[in-house]
């Protein structure tokens, strides 16, 4: 039986947060669904918040190293990243940090980021964006086609 490394877990972490949610982030799902041990899982993560706050970091970075505002960027792992942070401060900290880093880089991009402006435009396209996340009932086609003409609509504003 092949060892299960942190980035195993985080990446298991990661799918089960997307597909159900932070129900699926309990010790004895993710265990069970990697067929692995709870001292495998405890050997990388002394605590669950320990796990938690690690898979909020590891999102939060991903976001800033490789999807810029207009994008395509992982709507599912965010949805749940965001019903996460409404229990779990760790996971609300790393949320909050990049909901500001994307507002700033939306203001930054405009001609006059200190603009009211360019605070408003940032708003409304955050706005838009968590609108689009907190529908349960959407088709998730539809919102991957609503998200990615959003990202197109600000890479044009951009190139302006």
């Amino acid at each position: 039986m092949a060892r299960y490394s942190r980035r195993d877990w985080l990446a298991l972490g990661r799918l089960a947060l997307a597909e159900a949610g932070p129900a699926a982030l309990t010790v004895e799902a993710l265990t069970a669904r990697a067929g692995k041990t709870r001292g495998s899982f405890y050997h990388h993560f002394p605590t669950h918040g320990d796990f938690v706050a690690a898979l909020a970091a590891e999102w939060r970075r991903g976001l800033a190293d490789g999807n810029k505002p207009h994008c395509p960027y992982d709507w599912a792992v965010e949805r749940g990243m965001r019903r996460l942070a409404a229990a779990a401060p760790a996971a609300r900290s790393e949320v909050e940090a990049a909901d500001a880093a994307r507002i700033a880089r939306l203001r930054a991009a405009q001609a006059d980021p200190a603009s009211p402006a360019a605070t408003d435009y940032a708003a409304i396209a955050q706005a838009v964006r968590l609108g689009l996340l907190a529908d349960d009932r959407a088709d998730p086609e539809r919102i991957d086609r609503l998200l990615r003409l959003l990202d197109e609509m600000i890479a044009a504003h951009w190139n302006e």
